[in-house]
């Protein structure tokens, strides 16, 4: 996987076809589990109830399992549930890239999650960056304080060579992406 060739941490998935494969998933990779509808034509899953959290045994994981499989099955009809840890703690954030024709490579940062579509709080740049703009890209966000440590809570770190990683890989694949999650930004959906 390109990510994991430029260093990313990534949260171990499987993609199931039955809930008895969930089932297996959710032993193997230990309780409390994630599910989500994997399906490039489902777009935003929580707002369709492609996404069930916090699965703490198997018969809960069948019932997510059935449950999302009835309800989206008709708008994929090849669609699979991917089954993964669930993860606390940490922030969210989206790096995507387009081309434009004016301008070369685009570079765009916002926190991720619904964050990025419910509050539109990004910001962008002309690749390539340099430290000092990078980190300005990071710092002109609304929600920086989120990621600086507000109210307490622990600062992420924001090492710059994550976001030239991050660019790497986007030139490499053309592919956005959120970052340190497995989930797919659709750049047709840009804020």
């Amino acid at each position: 996987d390109v990510l994991t060739a430029y260093g990313f941490p990534l949260v171990p998935s499987r993609l199931c076809a039955s809930a008895a494969e969930a089932i297996e998933a959710a032993h193997a990779l230990g309780y409390p589990v994630v599910l989500k509808a994997a399906s490039d034509a489902i777009v935003h899953k929580s707002d369709v109830g492609g996404v069930k959290l916090d699965l703490r045994n198997a018969d809960e994981v069948a019932g997510a399992f059935c449950e999302i499989v009835s309800r989206l099955r008709s708008k994929d009809k090849t669609l699979k549930i991917q089954v993964q840890p669930m993860i606390a703690g940490g922030r969210e954030t989206i790096l995507g890239m387009t081309r434009d024709p004016q301008f070369g490579p685009v570079l765009m940062f916002g926190l991720g999650g619904i964050f990025v579509e419910v509050m539109k709080d990004v910001s962008v740049r002309i690749h390539p960056l340099t430290d000092v703009n990078a980190r300005s890209m990071i710092e002109r966000i609304k929600g920086y304080p989120l990621l600086a440590g507000a109210r307490g809570e622990k600062p992420v770190d924001l090492d710059m060579s994550r976001v030239d990683a991050c660019a790497k890989v986007l030139q490499a694949t053309g592919t956005p992406f959120f970052v340190a999650f497995n989930r797919r930004f659709d750049p047709s959906h840009r804020a």
